[in-house]
């Protein structure tokens, strides 16, 4: 799994919220959590019991944002 090619050919869906909401209803297959995300563990255990990939990544909200061209942080990335 690689963001940036993610980014490329997939429509980003972003904010935790917006993430939480869709995977909980089974539209999203796989999330990207920025590593000072405040609910890592809602969302691991969200990924978990619906069967989603969830990838950790290194980075900080901050630097999330930068790498999908926002001028805002960006928290979650989920794609469908």
């Amino acid at each position: 799994m690689n963001l940036a090619n993610d980014l490329k050919t997939k429509k980003p869906i972003l904010g935790l919220n917006a993430a939480m909401k869709r995977m909980k209803n089974g539209k999203v297959s796989l999330v990207y959590i920025a590593s000072n995300c405040h609910k890592k563990d809602r969302l691991a255990l969200l990924s978990k019991t619906s069967g989603i990939n969830l990838v950790d990544l290194k980075e900080n909200s901050k630097e999330l944002g930068i790498m999908c061209k926002k001028s805002f942080p960006v928290s979650v990335i989920s794609f469908e």
